[in-house]
């Protein structure tokens, strides 16, 4: 199954840099990464291309964090859609392997990537994190909804993939 990487931005380029060096070292690589940029006006899109990735610019005032997503899932070519954040910085070599795994084996149709804080995040930003993204995986059916309610499909667009397919289904972002 291929895999597009999406990734909106705006002034990224104090992240964006390493976090495109550790996207192009994964063990399992993207067919594509695809940008979806909002008028930076720093080096965050000559970045980008100089990585191989597509550039798709725009305008500031045009930008919605899911029209700029839905965008690049229309650009996309992979059957695995993959969403993240410019400021997202993988950890380990497996990061899109391990987040990819559950949809290829048949597991899940969608699932969420664990954030961790930078270490200089405030304490609400940690709070949430912790709150949010578990250090323990788990798998969340429809059966959840009654014990859990709206966390049971909880579906983050900062690092997150999805079934293409599934994708459409829902409707997009």
């Amino acid at each position: 199954m291929d895999i597009s990487v999406i990734i909106p931005t705006l002034n990224a380029e104090k992240f964006f840099q390493k976090m495109l060096a550790r996207l192009s070292s994964q063990n399992e690589s993207a067919t594509e990464v695809i940008i979806i940029d909002s008028g930076s006006f720093d080096a965050t899109q000559e970045i980008a291309r100089n990585q191989g990735c597509l550039v798709w610019s725009i305008p500031q005032n045009k930008f919605k964090h899911g029209s700029a997503r839905n965008i690049g899932a229309r650009m996309a070519k992979g059957d695995i859609l993959v969403f993240l954040t410019q400021d997202i910085l993988p950890a380990g070599k497996d990061f899109l392997t391990e987040l990819v795994r559950p949809i290829k084996m048949g597991l899940a149709s969608a699932v969420t990537a664990r954030q961790i804080p930078f270490p200089d995040a405030n304490p609400i930003e940690k709070l949430t994190r912790t709150y949010n993204y578990p250090d323990q995986s788990n798998l969340r059916t429809i059966q959840d909804v009654k014990e859990m309610g709206i966390k049971a499909v909880f579906f983050s667009n900062s690092g997150s993939a999805i079934e293409r397919e599934t994708f459409y289904k829902l409707g997009g972002f």
